[in-house]
């Protein structure tokens, strides 16, 4: 109770905070994204954005970065969200953000070796673009336990694409909450 005592204050408190300071360079539909992300916090709550951190992730190389990816001809860009991710084989899980139902069906599953050249990953006709939820694990885990903190992925068309990923870089330099950046990456979706 008192957790989530804190959570709300926090988010009251970033909405009304003037932490933020627009660049000269920003867009009307970037100020206007902004906007709509503090508008979604303030009525989602925090908590909905708000992953449990494990202090057993904490020094580890396996936490995916919140971020934009591409999807192209059955073809998904990993590489934005694997910078902080040590090379190795991994079994990615993407749940929908929407989805409320925490059955399996919901799961896509998407299998990537990552060695800091490769840049792609086959992607299955199910995962179309939206934003996710993501758990990463080894790709020979048995223990669904995934290996570093859930990320939030807006998958986008290539159309799209770079549009969203420039608007998402410059809310990432200056936006120095998670949650407010998850709401972002719910504003633009």
């Amino acid at each position: 109770m008192r957790c989530q005592r804190v959570v709300r204050a926090i988010a009251i408190t970033l909405i009304a905070s003037s932490f933020f300071v627009y660049g000269q360079t920003e867009t009307a539909v970037y100020r206007r994204h902004f906007a709509e992300a503090k508008a979604l916090v303030a009525s989602k709550g925090a908590d909905y954005y708000l992953e449990p951190k494990s202090r057993a992730h904490a020094d580890t190389p396996h936490n995916l970065a919140d971020a934009v990816v591409r999807i192209d001809a059955r073809q998904l860009l990993l590489a934005p969200v694997f910078a902080r991710v040590a090379p190795g084989k991994y079994r990615l899980e993407f749940k929908p953000v929407a989805s409320r139902d925490l059955t399996s069906s919901d799961v896509i599953t998407v299998y990537f070796e990552w060695d800091n050249t490769r840049q792609t990953a086959e992607s299955p006709p199910a995962l179309v673009p939206g934003l996710y939820k993501v758990n990463l694990f080894f790709a020979t885990s048995t223990t669904g336990l995934p290996v570093g903190d859930r990320a939030w992925i807006l998958i986008a068309d290539a159309a799209r694409y770079e549009g969203l990923r420039a608007e998402v870089e410059q809310a990432r330099n200056q936006i120095q909450d998670p949650i407010l950046l998850r709401a972002f990456l719910d504003a633009i979706k």
